[in-house]
């Protein structure tokens, strides 16, 4: 099991502000973890908590999932 930042724009993981991040949590993110921590035909499924709930409720950007979601139909095997 392996873990990414989740997109908290309150709390940039990232040290970044929200749009002129460009969603660094996003695509840069979830590809650069393809290419440095496991490789893509190695992952066989992608799980994301839509909105987080523990201690407060986050959620995300419009964008992310779709971002999200490009990314895994790039690297689907």
């Amino acid at each position: 099991m392996y873990r990414l930042p989740y997109a908290y724009c309150y709390r940039c993981p990232y040290s970044l502000t929200y749009p002129s991040c460009n969603l660094r949590c996003a695509t840069p993110a979830f590809e650069d973890f393809f290419k440095r921590h496991v490789a893509a035909e190695s992952v066989a499924a992608v799980i994301i908590e839509p909105v987080l709930g523990e201690g407060g409720f986050v959620v995300p950007p419009r964008e992310f999932f779709d971002q999200l979601q490009a990314v895994c139909r790039q690297n689907a095997f």
